[in-house]
């Protein structure tokens, strides 16, 4: 993909392919310390990992080459690509007949935590600023390079100093077992439902072209982190989340009783809780006060086993 996009003269991230430690110096040298390690294919940050010095990336190569990933394929090689700063974004898009369609576009903090790039939380834009303009422009410019013509979308990307740079392109709707109300009440409609509609009504597609991104509303999405594993004894937490501004629901919370584990993965194994209100900054406060509820414990009750 990447290199898809270098060929047509796209600006990305330098990157190598590995398939035996011997050769990741060479890697390395090329495309520049730090670096963030990760399978050529997987989810939710499974095997992902910033390394800053060589030591950790040849340690990290040993630990997931050749073994099995959350898609259950055996990772043959490891992919080092540079490291980009910035705030990272979701682009997600619904295109027909070469014409693209915005459908959401989010900020996502993602912290650091043990070396895996973790997703806290995104927050929905309801007007794009200069920047995010450009971002959406460099998308544009991703999709039509990459040949994706018609389809769902969903691309991740990081605003460096530099402009925007390329993460991945998800050839796919987001997450299709997420709930589609918060999405309605936020953007008016789901991803999926614009998908069906660009298949089966175009002209009502083609109605949401002409109007433009113009959500109602803005839209919280947080993946809420145990930072522990072991065996759940409780949510003392959710009633405070419940009263929260904003809330609108949360869903797929782990059952009592159960083992929650691979707290730093991206999976929505400890439940995602959505956030939607007109105000911008009501959304921001409550996204925070959440994440300091997890950061302190005081969300999950794990018994460590």
């Amino acid at each position: 993909m990447v290199n898809a996009l270098h060929d047509a003269g796209l600006p990305v991230p330098r990157q190598a392919l590995v398939t035996a430690v011997d050769d990741l110096p060479g890697a390395l040298d090329h495309v520049g310390l730090p670096v963030v390690a990760k399978p050529p294919a997987s989810f939710g940050s499974d095997g992902c990992r910033i390394c800053h010095t060589e030591q950790e990336a040849a340690e990290h190569f040993t630990a997931i080459h050749r073994r099995p990933n959350l898609l259950g394929a055996v990772n043959e090689a490891v992919l080092v690509q540079e490291y980009l700063p910035g705030t990272q974004y979701l682009v997600s898009t619904v295109s027909m007949d070469g014409q693209h369609h915005l459908y959401e576009l989010s900020r996502s903090r993602v912290d650091e935590h043990g070396g895996t790039p973790t997703r806290r939380h995104t927050i929905s834009r309801r007007r794009p600023g200069p920047e995010e303009r450009g971002i959406i422009a460099y998308v544009w410019a991703c999709l039509d390079a990459l040949g994706i013509r018609s389809g769902a979308a969903n691309t991740d990307v990081r605003l460096t100093e530099d402009g925007p740079r390329i993460i991945e392109v998800n050839a796919r709707v987001l997450g299709p077992t997420l709930d589609p109300d918060p999405y309605f009440i936020a953007f008016g409609s789901s991803q999926q439902h614009l998908l069906v509609d660009s298949m089966l009504a175009p002209a009502d597609f083609r109605r949401r072209l002409r109007a433009g991104y113009t959500p109602p509303n803005v839209m919280g999405k947080a993946f809420p982190r145990s930072f522990g594993s072991g065996v759940l004894r409780g949510i003392p937490g959710l009633e405070a989340v419940r009263r929260l501004p904003g809330f609108h629901s949360v869903t797929s919370l782990p059952e009592i009783g159960s083992t929650v584990e691979d707290h730093a993965l991206t999976t929505g194994a400890t439940g995602i809780v959505y956030f939607v209100h007109e105000d911008e900054p009501v959304v921001e406060k409550s996204l925070a006060v959440l994440m300091g509820m997890e950061d302190a414990g005081a969300l999950f009750d794990i018994a460590a086993v």
